[in-house]
């Protein structure tokens, strides 16, 4: 084969996959995501997290707290009582909701 018809190949062939490339992210980019979208829609929200509960004498406690549908599933401690100093100020809010 001469050198200009391997040229000629090769131009040819990253033409087309340059193409390629740009037709299947232009035209198919949307099927991840409208996939997702329908799993998150039919799917219940479940989720967990861990907080701490102190009461009014500073003594705290650290939760795991399992949401299902915002709906409070499991409230479990995972640790054991706390006595925070005298002069600690708890930052949170007040908010005993857990799974707004």
């Amino acid at each position: 084969m001469s050198r200009l018809k391997i040229i000629s190949l090769l131009i040819i062939l990253l033409v087309l996959t340059i193409f390629g490339s740009i037709y299947f992210s232009y035209f198919l980019s949307n099927i991840t995501g409208k996939a997702v979208t329908e799993i998150e829609d039919s799917q219940p929200l479940n989720y967990s997290y861990t907080t701490a509960v102190c009461n009014p004498n500073k003594e705290c406690i650290d939760l795991h707290i399992t949401c299902s549908n915002k709906t409070l599933v499991k409230l479990e401690p995972v640790s054991g009582l706390l006595k925070m100093p005298d002069n600690w100020q708890d930052p949170r809010s007040e908010s005993k909701d857990y799974c707004e």
